[in-house]
């Protein structure tokens, strides 16, 4: 991987990262599935254009779409209950589950390598959950790993069934993601007429960047790479976002940045760094 591909991949951990943190104001002003649905609404208008002349059955973009927005969901709920560095450290979990769901359907290798990576990183989860500072409760943590295996699945359906390319998947995502946000806005949130009312113009602004620098911008970039390389060449990146996700918790929000957070965070870096960074991966990055 190189030149345009490699910016790409260093470019999306960073998106990622930045957006997640601005969530945080605004999944406290919005319930999360109506949020995903307002970001949704706006990603797909943005989009539309793209949503021509599909190649990949409707079946599977409506599972991957339905899976996306399940996923996205339960992590912004999780994410109401938790400071924002947390969040994204829980959020690496999702990593090691692609593996692992890549490797049922054969299309990743597992060895004893990343056997031993993946029970690190649990490890390093641990160790944040059961730090009292990390503010982590039982409900947050199951949002949270629930969320990650809705995205883990979505993308071994991503990579191994869909034919079209990343704004294509990015818009089919969206359109598709709407009506089942709405839908799980509708069947467990309240208060929504509330929340729009009520919203800030800081409110809306945060929104609008979740949905243009997370998705529009990062969603399409996602897409794009897993289309052009192996899932095993990608996910390495993503080991950026838990230090783009802290500096802009600190600097954002003001959240304080713990020796247990970080060693939790050394942990799970070091575990998913065995699962997904190997030496043919390396020679990949180069090639």
């Amino acid at each position: 991987m190189k030149g345009l591909s490699l910016l790409v991949a260093v470019a999306v951990p960073f998106l990622w990262g930045f957006g997640f943190t601005l969530a945080k104001p605004a999944v406290t002003q919005f319930p999360s599935f109506l949020m995903m649905t307002l970001v949704y609404t706006a990603n797909g208008m943005v989009l539309a254009r793209h949503f021509v002349g599909m190649r990949t059955p409707w079946r599977v973009l409506a599972l991957a779409g339905g899976l996306g927005a399940l996923n996205n969901g339960l992590i912004f709920a999780s994410l109401d209950l938790l400071p924002a560095s947390t969040a994204v450290l829980l959020l690496q979990s999702e990593v090691p589950m692609a593996v692992i769901l890549a490797w049922l359907v054969g299309a990743e290798a597992l060895n004893p390598r990343r056997l031993l990576g993946i029970v690190v990183a649990i490890g390093g989860v641990g160790l944040i959950v059961g730090a009292p500072e990390s503010g982590a409760t039982p409900w947050a943590v199951a949002l949270m790993l629930a969320g990650g295996l809705c995205w883990a699945i979505s993308q071994v359906i991503v990579r191994t069934r869909i034919r079209d390319d990343g704004l294509a998947v990015a818009a089919s995502m969206a359109l598709y993601g709407v009506p089942a946000c709405a839908l799980g806005s509708a069947l467990t949130e309240t208060g929504q007429l509330a929340a729009l009312r009520s919203a800030t113009v800081g409110d809306w602004g945060a929104l609008a960047a979740v949905a243009f620098i997370s998705f529009t911008l990062g969603q399409t970039a996602w897409f794009w790479l897993l289309r052009r390389h192996r899932v095993d060449q990608v996910t390495p990146f993503v080991l950026l976002m838990p230090a783009v996700g802290f500096v802009t918790g600190a600097v954002m929000l003001g959240e304080a940045i713990t020796l247990v957070k970080l060693a939790g965070a050394a942990v799970i870096i070091g575990g998913l760094a065995l699962v997904v960074v190997s030496p043919e991966a390396l020679r990949r990055l180069k090639a």
